[in-house]
């Protein structure tokens, strides 16, 4: 191969100098040098190509686009699914921040683990005992209705005979000191087994919180008085009582009508219900609580925890019989500072176990709180829970259940 060069230099530029302007359209100088490169390089090429053996590639690129095309629809799905999940996440934060301010009479909601245990001195093992709850369901609807489809027995069919008495846990509100010896009050509930018809239980829970509970340290605001009868619409509730609450004050009064309001809707499964009171020979239902207006629960937060206790104890039951030897259960609900609780299991006058937990929310909302007391030997206990005063660690609420162990 012959050298070319140029045959027209730059006007006023060196050709040797390696930075000089060139002319676009002057040939570039391939030297002779190259001429052993571009053998070898021929010369590999040629010898590659010996090498190939073309052959029927149309199924192996078909399969190849498909899952290209597979890989891409799952990325576009993946893209799809973010915002979903982002905003089903957003809507069970909302929903959980709701429950939180919102007093439950079912189930208590799951809360934090337990963060210390001081086991006592005792070995031997036992099943937690199972939850009490009451469930918040409306009226029971008749098998008739429910083969009609709708709230009304089928036309062609005879209306079903009432349900009869079952077993069931009645959401029972009482009035008591938030600790012991102390003047504050505060509404506590607790469940109690009876065994009564669906359309019974609101006037049995009724009863059930005019009645002393022996043991307890609630006030006794309905002695000598009864519930004669409870009913309730879709609209409201209405409770007829035999005489008016034996109370001190206009505060005291209050707690013992919102004791009767809270144990009536809780049992008919609408807390948002407005309850009315009719009171034989009196027009009043207790102290500066008068029969002529309706009453209904607190809506905020703050209002709430101005009524109820702070801390309840929902499982294990009053009085109920767990197994020895063994670890229990115990749930509630607390309305406490930074949502602290702590627990106790005393012995007569000696603590045995003691610890502390978080519940699911600090007040004013109310939370659920979860922990596993230590295995204990026979014997009869106390659980307790209480929240320390931030001022000078004095008790500020409590509640105590005793437990029977055997």
């Amino acid at each position: 191969m012959t050298p070319l060069r140029s045959t027209r230099p730059s006007s006023g530029e060196d050709p040797r100098d390696p930075q000089a302007q060139r002319d676009p359209q002057d040939p570039v100088l391939i030297g002779a040098a190259l001429h052993p490169v571009e053998d070898r390089l021929r010369a590999e090429l040629a010898a590659e190509a010996q090498t190939i053996s073309p052959r029927h590639r149309l199924d192996a690129i078909l399969a190849a686009a498909g899952e290209a095309d597979v890989a891409d629809r799952r990325r576009r799905s993946r893209r799809w699914l973010a915002p979903v999940a982002a905003a089903a996440s957003v809507a069970a934060i909302a929903v959980g921040v709701w429950a939180a301010d919102r007093p439950q009479d079912g189930p208590p909601p799951v809360a934090a683990p337990t963060s210390v245990v001081t086991p006592p001195p005792a070995t031997a093992p036992s099943s937690p005992a199972p939850p009490t709850s009451v469930p918040t369901a409306s009226a029971t609807t008749s098998p008739a209705a429910t083969a009609s489809g709708s709230g009304a027995p089928a036309a062609s069919q005879s209306p079903a005979p009432p349900p009869a008495p079952g077993q069931v846990q009645l959401p029972v509100y009482f009035v008591g000191p938030l600790a012991a010896g102390g003047t504050r009050l505060g509404l506590f509930r607790e469940f109690a087994p009876a065994t009564v018809a669906p359309d019974d239980k609101a006037l049995a829970a009724v009863r059930r919180a005019m009645a002393p509970l022996p043991g307890s340290t609630y006030r006794e605001l309905w002695r000598g008085r009864q519930a004669l009868a409870v009913s309730a619409s879709t609209t409201a509730i209405t409770v007829r009582l035999t005489g008016p609450a034996a109370t001190a004050d206009a505060a005291e009064g209050r707690f013992a009508v919102q004791q009767l309001v809270w144990t009536a809707t809780a049992a008919v499964g609408r807390g948002n219900l407005p309850v009315t009171f009719v009171v034989d020979g009196s027009t009043v239902v207790a102290t500066g609580q008068p029969t002529s207006r309706a009453y209904t629960r607190p809506a905020t937060p703050m209002d709430v925890a101005t009524l109820l206790a702070p801390l309840w104890i929902d499982t294990p039951g009053r009085g109920e019989r767990l197994a020895a030897g063994k670890p229990f259960t115990v749930s509630g609900q607390a309305s406490t500072f930074e949502a602290n609780v702590q627990w106790e299991v005393l012995r007569g006058a000696t603590s045995v176990a003691k610890g502390f937990t978080t519940a699911t929310a600090a007040g004013p909302a109310r939370g659920g709180y979860r922990f596993s007391a230590p295995a204990l030997p026979a014997g009869d206990y106390v659980v307790r829970v209480l929240e320390a005063s931030m001022a000078d660690g004095s008790v500020f609420a409590e509640q105590r259940v005793p437990v029977v162990l055997q």
